[in-house]
């Protein structure tokens, strides 16, 4: 007999990071339900760091933040992708009601946010003496999709870059001793930052005593930052993005490290 599930819509986190380590789940929900067809939603950014993972079958970009009309639109645009499971791993109010404006037949979820209204499945929150306390977010989305019957690989975070753009990087890292990558920026500012010339000294210092190549990672609007680093540094700091930073080189660049150093971000 088929599983009755074979449409399933993942509305995923907005932050990379957050991004990422929904990425057990993601593939729990696939190994649990290998013939749904699982599309995920969220940040374009989102969309292309989830890119590539072979369980993932679409993708749907979302705008920040819509507004009431928008979210109406969207839900009717999500409507086929969604129609047995909406699974919701952020935990806003908008998140959920884009799941009930998508039609889904079931719809899972966090019970926070005042949104328990619009999920079939609400589930607590973990909570310690009566309130909700962060965890570790691969588990917090596990523990999610466990309702459902999904059960830990115990594999860890996953993602894969396209094979064109590791080649790429590849080629701007030749040959040499162990990679290194700097990724000097910051999204909340200079409170979150080691100072530029402190990397560009760490990497003169792992050129100079371990032969290192170091790669330089930066993200869009850190234009300062990385003239800053390469300004400092007397070592020659790689770039394979060519200054013009992607998700896609930023994956495939840190597939090739031995070593990465950053900051809070």
């Amino acid at each position: 007999m088929a599983d009755p599930i074979q449409k399933i819509l993942v509305l995923v986190p907005n932050w990379l990071g957050d991004a990422a380590m929904s990425t057990p789940a993601l593939r729990a929900l696939h190994k649990r339900f290998a013939a749904a067809h699982i599309t995920v939603a969220g940040r374009a950014s989102a969309c292309a760091l989830l890119a590539g993972l072979p369980w993932l079958h679409g993708f749907v970009a979302l705008p920040a933040r819509p507004n009431l009309l928008k979210l109406v639109q969207l839900g009717r645009r999500l409507r086929p992708h969604s129609r047995d499971l909406a699974v919701v791993l952020p935990h806003g109010f908008r998140a959920a009601l884009l799941a009930r404006l998508s039609g889904a037949a079931r719809r899972l979820g966090y019970d926070r946010d005042r949104r328990a209204l619009l999920l079939t499945d609400a589930v607590p929150p973990h909570r310690e003496h009566g309130a909700i306390r962060p965890i570790y977010m691969a588990k917090e989305y596990l523990d999610l999709v466990r309702r459902l019957g999904c059960e830990d690989d115990g594999e860890g975070l996953e993602l894969r870059a396209a094979p064109e753009a590791v080649a790429a990087a590849r080629a701007h890292l030749g040959d040499g001793g162990p990679v290194v990558g700097i990724a000097a920026g910051a999204a909340f500012g200079p409170s979150k930052r080691w100072p530029a010339e402190y990397y560009a000294r760490l990497a003169d210092i792992l050129a100079e005593r371990a032969g290192a190549r170091c790669v330089l990672l930066t993200g869009p609007g850190e234009e300062n930052t990385r003239e800053a680093v390469q300004a400092a540094a007397r070592t020659r700091l790689i770039e394979c993005d060519r200054g013009q930073p992607t998700i896609d080189t930023l994956k495939a660049a840190v597939s090739q490290l031995d070593l990465l150093v950053g900051n809070d971000s």
